[in-house]
């Protein structure tokens, strides 16, 4: 398939999850996609078979995500607050995770490489949620109040006239 191989299919993947989410008709499989991809991924990533990454994770994600966007969502703190740090995990990811294998290469050598990666995972996850909660909620308190004190006092010039 060219230069990007099976990849693409994983975008693909992501297209048809859409098109099914939007279409409404399978949402009732919501809460079956997600045990069947929850069963599938750990035993692709454990049972190196060689295959390529879009059968390892590219379809195990495509039957977690579609499971997840069709299911009853949760209230739980914990899960609303990764939700809400998930674009600061996301922007953080491209240096946490080559320092953490930088870090690891020396000291976790004995551990299989699936291992380190959850690790790596978690490593990100901890840093996005840090820095979220030191950087930028400060920062969004900080805008949301100077736009507050920029809109009163606009409405104050408005009275004023």
């Amino acid at each position: 398939m060219g230069f990007t191989g099976l990849l693409v299919l994983e975008f693909v993947l992501g297209m048809i999850c859409a098109k099914l989410y939007l279409s409404k008709k399978f949402s009732y499989l919501g809460y079956f996609s997600l045990i069947i991809g929850i069963l599938i991924l750990p035993i692709n990533i454990f049972y190196d078979s060689g295959m390529d990454r879009f059968y390892i994770y590219g379809i195990p994600d495509f039957f977690i995500i579609f499971g997840l966007i069709n299911v009853r969502q949760t209230k739980s703190r914990l899960l609303v607050y990764l939700g809400d740090t998930s674009y600061g995990i996301y922007l953080v990811q491209v240096f946490t995770i080559p320092v953490f294998y930088k870090i690891s290469s020396n000291f976790l050598v004995t551990l299989q490489n699936d291992v380190v990666s959850i690790l790596a995972l978690i490593f990100t996850i901890i840093i996005g949620c840090f820095l979220y909660s030191l950087v930028e909620k400060k920062i969004g308190l900080v805008i949301n109040l100077f736009i507050k004190k920029s809109h009163n006092a606009s409405i104050y010039v408005v009275k004023v006239q």
